[in-house]
């Protein structure tokens, strides 16, 4: 092996991570904060399109999905950078299968995952994730608002 084999690997392994992290960060950022203890999701946009149009927007979503579960999973590996569990999560959301809901809380309740989580959103000014149906809606957050309230959490 070559220095210059080990510097393309060290340079794909860094993209790969700031690739991960970036995206990541979006994802959680944009999550509604009620995500989890709301029962339907909103309906998406291409609900409104042609059964065509739907069918192939949702098997390119799910396929999506199943990509980015690999890349978290790869990520998660002893060795590799990046935040492999939380972008499996990522990918776990895009995916359309029973039982969703409930792996992905169970996921999210993981104290790194949660910890991670709360720190990104608090850096950008959204409230922490709810968890708990019982917990009460925070400020600047309406029906409808996908969390985009600036209240800063403790």
């Amino acid at each position: 092996m070559s220095w210059t084999h080990a510097l393309l690997g060290l340079l794909a392994s860094a993209l790969i991570f700031v690739i991960g992290l970036v995206g990541a960060g979006i994802f959680v950022v944009r999550l509604p904060a009620r995500y989890f203890v709301e029962e339907a999701p909103q309906r998406q946009w291409w609900h409104r399109q042609r059964p065509i149009v739907r069918w192939t927007l949702r098997i390119l979503k799910n396929l999506l999905g199943l990509v980015t579960i690999v890349v978290g999973i790869v990520l998660a590996a002893p060795g590799v950078p990046g935040p492999g569990l939380l972008v499996a999560v990522i990918g776990l959301t895009l995916l359309d299968l029973p039982g969703k809901r409930r792996l992905e809380r169970r996921l999210i309740e993981l104290p790194a995952v949660r910890g991670a989580v709360d720190r990104i959103r608090q850096r950008y000014g959204k409230p922490r994730l709810v968890l708990d149906a019982q917990e009460p809606r925070q400020g600047g957050e309406a029906d409808g608002d996908a969390g985009t309230g600036s209240i800063r959490p403790d």
